[in-house]
């Protein structure tokens, strides 16, 4: 939906009142508040916070993997730069791997295993750690793997909500 569907659903949903006419709202740009903007930007801080908690199934999924690469690493691993318009990472698989891994924090106690060649995933057990935005894949083909898929939530547009209607419920009511 456009910034305006949804700024006028929003403002319905938290006041329970339409969404008025600028042109008929003065604004006094010395004292007064603009109202308009500051539900424009908690509307935005909302929507961001369901891209990066809500159910990956009620939000925009994508395959992100033709819009990156591998980078080979000296310590047997690989890493991945998350494309600009991946919001939320869901799961990765290499061509050398068995199955698709979901991806975990650097602070789970599987992610501190990878620093052991010993101990760190394998093709039958993959392992992806999330740093910021790079994804690090644990044990890949050297030099000869590629990225089958990297499943994101994606965010497009600063100006577009592409949501599930569901999810509007959540949105929080003050009055």
């Amino acid at each position: 939906m456009t910034h305006d569907q949804m700024l006028e659903l929003w403002l319905l949903t938290r006041y329970h009142l339409p969404l008025n006419d600028p042109a008929t709202v003065s604004v006094d740009s010395q004292f007064g508040v603009d109202t308009l903007q500051i539900e424009e930007a908690a509307m935005q801080a909302w929507y961001l916070q369901q891209l990066d908690t809500a159910p990956a199934a009620l939000l925009p999924v994508e395959d992100c993997a033709r819009s990156t690469s591998l980078l080979f690493e000296r310590d047997g691993s690989c890493s991945v730069i998350l494309p600009d318009r991946c919001r939320r990472p869901l799961s990765v698989q290499l061509s050398s791997w068995r199955i698709p891994t979901t991806i975990i924090t650097p602070d789970h106690p599987l992610a501190r295993l990878q620093a052991s060649s010993m101990a760190r995933g394998g093709h039958y057990s993959p392992v992806a750690v999330l740093y910021g935005r790079t994804l690090k894949l644990y044990s890949p083909e050297a030099g000869s793997d590629t990225l089958t898929h990297l499943m994101c939530v994606v965010d497009d547009s600063p100006t577009s909500y592409d949501l599930d209607p569901s999810l509007l419920s959540n949105i929080p009511k003050l009055l």
